[in-house]
């Protein structure tokens, strides 16, 4: 739950930017400040996609290091489905997960989805770097995260 407290910082700021995404959302070229950051905490690792200020964060991965489970966290929006669809080349993987209503914004929800660190998308986000998520009517390419989600991932894989 500490990390969904963490989220709530990010309400009005994520309903704006993927609130207003209908088809395709290229992270890269018109967001050009937009990039991963990894970072430790006290409960694990944190991989998180935004800009320079952390009000501005888009997407965030976060795990315990080998657990072999990470956790995909971002703000949605009410009445979003459970469903979150990552792909990665010719990799398409689909996995549910949960909301919660944001108390400090009634029209945004606090998204989780659990992903096994060892599913193949992730196995193939490590090696290449490029993640493209599809949630709702939405459709984001993510900017190439090779070399943050390589180091990210090698320590969330259960020993």
């Amino acid at each position: 739950m500490r990390r969904i407290g963490g989220l709530r910082v990010l309400g009005a700021t994520a309903v704006l930017l993927l609130g207003g995404c209908q088809t395709i959302e290229t992270a890269t070229a018109e967001r050009p400040h937009s990039r991963w950051t990894l970072s430790e905490d006290g409960d694990g690792l944190r991989l998180s996609l935004g800009g320079p200020a952390y009000t501005k964060v888009r997407l965030t991965l976060t795990c315990r290091a080998r657990s072999g489970r990470i956790d995909f966290a971002f703000i949605g929006r009410a009445g979003d489905p459970a469903v979150l669809e990552l792909r990665s080349g010719e990799l398409i993987q689909r996995y549910a997960g949960a909301g919660q209503a944001d108390p400090e914004s009634p029209e945004a929800m606090v998204m989780e989805f659990p992903v096994s660190a060892d599913d193949p998308v992730m196995r193939r986000v490590a090696d290449t770097g490029e993640l493209r998520i599809a949630y709702g009517d939405r459709r984001i390419i993510l900017p190439n995260a090779f070399a943050p989600a390589h180091d990210f991932l090698r320590v969330c894989r259960a020993a």
